[in-house]
């Protein structure tokens, strides 16, 4: 899993617009335990989770739902 983390947060790098690299990000951090990369990569979600090209996402709404709740828990 860490090679993955590092290519998800690589693509969050590269393509900063897309949420969705952000999201993947912050699940990868998550997973790995680190707390600050988690929540520093649902802050960039959160930027991004009303582009355009996110409202065709039918997960969007739970997403963005369940990344400000886990913001403010600071999780």
């Amino acid at each position: 899993m860490p090679a993955a983390r590092a290519w998800l947060e690589r693509a969050a790098t590269l393509a900063p617009s897309w949420p969705l690299h952000h999201w993947n990000a912050a699940a990868a951090a998550q997973r790995a335990g680190d707390q600050r990369a988690c929540q520093q990569a649902l802050r960039g979600y959160l930027r991004h989770a009303d582009a355009a090209a996110a409202a065709l996402d039918p997960e969007q709404p739970r997403r963005r739902a369940l990344a400000h709740a886990m913001v403010r828990a600071g999780a």
